[in-house]
């Protein structure tokens, strides 16, 4: 009966052996016909969740080694594994999940093919993140110019659009542009120039940044949104030269006793830059009278003009457009000057019939006008005359004429009291052939019968 037992529990474990040596010996085929492999899987996307961790908080990151794909090796059959592709995987990097705004945080990668596979291994598990305040800086865009113009024109204004930028970004790279701008060629131009030119920008050390590979980590924008270009318009003037021309006003109008005796500018000639059919039309630049005025005044007066106030809109004064203007404003003096009356030469004498003379009182000659020049006039410089012509015996008031020195003028009328007397004739001095007749003979020079 034992026997018996012990031959039905051999049965048993010839059967269980027998099933394993066939499971063992399955497995067997199994693998040699079509072994698990593995395979690498690179360029897998990794995309990353929730980066207003840093935005909410006016920040920036960067991924250390611009890490932006993950890596994994997969395990599958042999029949199946070379149909996996890059694109049966999914890798995520949640910013939620860092603890350290500059620090490691794990990649997710998820396997979504249809294909059954073993298992995979995440070679890019983790990538580090550094991270940055973001700022806004704003630049003026600066416009040089290269090129030869022709002769006797030039540069005038340059004017870009816009004329400032403003670039947002990492602080490491808003803080390291100084400048912002574009060049360009003006050779031979006689015209304005109006183009659109792509902007560039600069380091302290004025090398060119190639700002383009930061993407869209930086934001270039005017009031009017995203740009990366400006519209410059630069006009380009003719020059010439003109002179200026001061016109003074009030000059009879000045304060009673005293006169205007002229001005002196700074300037006579000024360099203008303009368009050119404005340029050639100027003949000069006019200082108008309202702004050099002399009424009522009893001094000197002086004003600064601006010359720009007084070109055609567009016309530039080159250098210094300010002069300073002084307007002679002199207080007139009296001299008067007692003449003696022989001194008055007498146009129109008849002396062969009357005689001429004064009587006795000297004459009064008043002269007026600014102090130097009245003041350098002597009595002996005066030259007085009257005329007497037609004037029959009698005593008269014959007004004088007086040459009045440059610059003087006479005060008063000037009259001389004046004593015609008629001569007397031949019967009343005596009788035919008296010794007065031989007298006045020899003074005409006439010889007498005697002396022949």
């Amino acid at each position: 009966m034992k026997d018996k037992k012990t031959s039905r529990k051999r049965l048993w474990l010839y059967r269980i052996a027998a099933v394993i040596a066939a499971v063992v010996i399955w497995l067997m085929v199994v693998n040699t016909d079509d072994p698990v492999t593995r395979k690498r899987i690179s360029n897998i996307p990794i995309t990353f969740e929730n980066t207003q961790v840093f935005t909410n908080n006016g920040m920036t990151y960067a991924v250390e080694g611009d890490i932006d794909t993950a890596t994994v090796i997969v395990y599958a059959r042999r029949t199946v594994v070379d149909d996996i592709t890059a694109a049966d995987f999914s890798a995520s990097v949640d910013f939620n999940m860092i603890n350290d705004m500059n620090g490691a945080v794990p990649v997710q990668v998820s396997y979504n093919g249809r294909t059954s596979i073993d298992s995979f291994s995440v070679v890019t598990d983790t990538i580090r993140i550094t991270s940055e305040n973001v700022i806004s800086e704003t630049f003026d865009v600066n416009i040089t110019t290269q090129g030869a113009l022709p002769e006797d024109y030039s540069v005038g204004t340059i004017t870009p659009d816009p004329a400032q930028v403003i670039v947002t970004g990492p602080d490491s790279v808003v803080s390291s542009i100084y400048s912002v701008g574009a060049i360009v060629d003006i050779s031979g131009a006689s015209e304005d120039i109006t183009q659109t030119v792509e902007l560039h920008y600069y380091n302290f050390r004025g090398q060119e940044m190639d700002l383009s590979e930061y993407g869209d980590e930086l934001y270039i924008s005017d009031d009017t949104g995203v740009i990366t270009s400006a519209d410059v318009h630069i006009s380009i003037l003719y020059g010439t030269v003109v002179p200026v021309e001061y016109q003074i006003g009030g000059t009879m109008r000045v304060a009673d006793g005293c006169v205007y005796t002229g001005y002196q500018a700074g300037v006579t000639t000024a360099s203008i830059r303009g368009p050119e059919d404005v340029v050639t039309s100027m003949g000069s630049i006019v200082v108008s009278s309202n702004d050099l005025n002399v009424a009522n005044a009893d001094s000197d007066v002086s004003v600064t003009i601006d010359l720009a106030d007084h070109v055609p809109a567009g016309v530039l004064v080159e250098g210094d457009s300010l002069v300073d203007v002084v307007m002679y404003v002199e207080r007139l003096v009296t001299n008067v000057y007692e003449i003696d009356p022989e001194d008055i030469t007498l146009n129109g004498a008849d002396t062969d019939r009357y005689s001429y003379t004064y009587d006795g009182e000297a004459v009064t000659v008043a002269l007026t006008g600014i102090g130097e020049t009245v003041d350098a006039v002597a009595a002996e410089d005066l030259v007085l005359s009257c005329d007497v012509s037609g004037l029959e015996e009698g005593t008269y008031q014959v007004p004088v004429t007086v040459a009045v020195p440059e610059g003087c003028t006479l005060e008063d009328d000037v009259y001389a009291g004046i004593i015609v007397t008629e001569n007397e004739t031949e019967t009343e001095s005596g009788p035919v052939g008296s010794g007065s007749e031989d007298m006045e003979r020899s003074s005409a020079g006439e010889q007498s019968p005697e002396d022949e």
